[in-house]
């Protein structure tokens, strides 16, 4: 199905479980409401961002292929 202005698709999951660490490649991901993916940095309070003043709430990055 091609893609347009009001259909989207995921086409790759993945999550860390610390700063610096590399990122790991996933078929699903357990969200945690208010929290964000289980498991992952940012959940954790480990990512690089969580503790920047203010607080900033970042519980998931979404990222095009296109642009």
């Amino acid at each position: 199905m091609p893609s347009s202005a009001n259909t989207a698709r995921v086409s790759a999951l993945f999550w860390s479980p610390g700063a610096g660490v590399p990122m790991i490649a996933a078929q699903a991901l357990t969200l945690e409401q208010g929290r964000g993916v289980s498991g992952d940095r940012y959940a954790l309070g480990e990512g690089t961002y969580s503790r920047v003043e203010p607080v900033k709430d970042r519980h998931l990055t979404l990222i095009t292929q296109e642009g």
